[in-house]
């Protein structure tokens, strides 16, 4: 995945012998226009495909882009405020082991705060 400050990605899918493959998806992540945070990947819907979250540090804004057939639709996903304070460090994983990826958040006091999905589809 490639992305720049203007929200415009390009996926590319990898082969099994490690090779590259041209982008398959070209694309605006609406909500993933970020100048200041972070960008990661994970499946919060438990499709066993790729999803992205994108931390606006600027407008305090965390967005969940889900995946639907290697393309991503505007308008699904999900968006909120957590883990948003500019030392603020996102970090997607699945800490109860149900498929669906959960979001921690470390603060620069080293305090961490856990959000566990609650994604229902």
């Amino acid at each position: 995945m490639c992305g720049n400050q203007d929200g415009d990605f390009e996926i590319g899918l990898a082969t099994s012998n490690g090779d590259i493959n041209t982008a398959t998806w070209r694309g605006r992540l609406d909500g993933c226009v970020v100048q200041s945070g972070q960008i990661a990947v994970g499946d919060f819907n438990g499709d066993a495909m790729s999803d992205v979250v994108c931390v606006d540090h600027i407008k305090k804004r965390t967005t969940v882009r889900l995946s639907n057939n290697g393309q991503f639709p505007t308008g699904e996903g999900y968006s909120g405020s957590f883990c948003t304070d500019d030392s603020d460090w996102l970090i997607p994983l699945d800490i109860d082991g149900d498929n669906k990826w959960d979001l921690m958040c470390s603060h620069s006091n080293r305090e961490n705060e856990l959000l566990l999905n609650r994604f229902n589809s």
